[in-house]
């Protein structure tokens, strides 16, 4: 092999060890494994799913998907039935995978994050599934702090 080759073996290493090095990092940080596609942000109080909750989300959704800018008062209501029902803590830094979302927001403001089943992919949880505010509670690994 001559100097020339060298040269342009060497030459061609760089871009591939430039984008190579960091998809390896975030193979290794599991971004591409949609089991650690959700950050909890704190301590998430997870809303146990049972049909009660079912029912507040199937109502309060389609309360928001008709005619949003009359509902204020009544989704306040809505926020207080959601804080009374059964939850458990999962705790910080735990990944989740969201399972499905609702059109119901979590917010007191109009048009805030809206609800999203989750189910716990690591810790103590592991396995267990729940109601939680979409990027209130749970982040995007890739933004979570």
């Amino acid at each position: 092999m001559n100097g020339a080759t060298k040269f342009m073996l060497c030459v061609l290493a760089v871009p591939v060890a430039i984008v190579a090095v960091p998809i390896a990092a975030m193979w290794h940080n599991h971004v591409f494994d949609e089991d650690y596609s959700y950050t909890a942000r704190r301590d998430v109080h997870f809303i146990v799913d049972t049909p009660e909750v079912q029912r507040l989300l199937s109502e309060e959704g389609a309360k928001w998907i008709q005619r949003p800018e009359r509902h204020t008062r009544r989704h306040i209501e809505f926020l207080n039935a959601m804080a009374r029902v059964s939850t458990e803590m999962v705790p910080e830094g735990s990944h989740a995978r969201a399972l499905k979302t609702s059109p119901s927001p979590c917010g007191q403001a109009p048009y805030s994050d809206t609800y999203a089943e989750f189910m716990v992919t690591t810790g103590p949880l592991k396995g267990h599934k729940g109601w939680a505010c979409m990027s209130g509670d749970f982040a995007p690994a890739l933004i979570a702090p």
